[in-house]
């Protein structure tokens, strides 16, 4: 006669570590959907940096740059129409990823301040400045910069 020896643990506290497990996720995705957001606003200005680079390149060297590279101003707009597309994509696609790392960072902190058995101090710190560079990035792109 075989007798089974498996503890399972309570639900609760499978619902408890479920939960913290969730909200560390969320606090992770809500990183990379900020960054997503922040990107959208510098893509427009690195596309034009990158530009003004170029140029500034043909200005220092008077010209020479077109003798040792001599398709250098197609080189150069290839990368601007490159950069031009990325900055399109996430222009198109900001009105998701933005309120989405609010969002996310918001359900985060909450169920990381529901466990009372652990504290997770620095995670929802770092999720409630997620949630403010969110905000501010999400004011940023309604009031029109880095739009193009």
């Amino acid at each position: 006669m075989e007798i089974n020896k498996t503890i399972t643990p309570p639900a609760k506290t499978m619902a408890r570590l479920y939960s913290v497990h969730l909200g560390k996720i969320f606090s992770n995705l809500s990183i990379v959907f900020v960054v997503i957001g922040l990107a959208s606003l510098v893509t427009v200005i690195a596309t034009g940096l990158m530009f003004l680079f170029g140029l500034i390149l043909i200005i220092i060297s008077l010209g020479t740059v077109f003798l040792y590279i001599p398709n250098y101003f197609d080189m150069l707009l290839s990368g601007t129409e490159f950069m031009g597309g990325v900055a399109g994509f996430l222009n198109q696609f900001w009105p998701v990823f933005t309120p989405l790392a609010i969002v996310l960072a918001g359900v985060s902190i909450v169920l990381l301040a529901m466990d009372k058995h652990e504290r997770h101090t620095g995670r929802i710190v770092l999720s409630s400045i997620i949630v403010g560079i969110a905000v501010l990035t999400l004011i940023l792109l309604i009031a029109g910069v880095g739009v193009n």
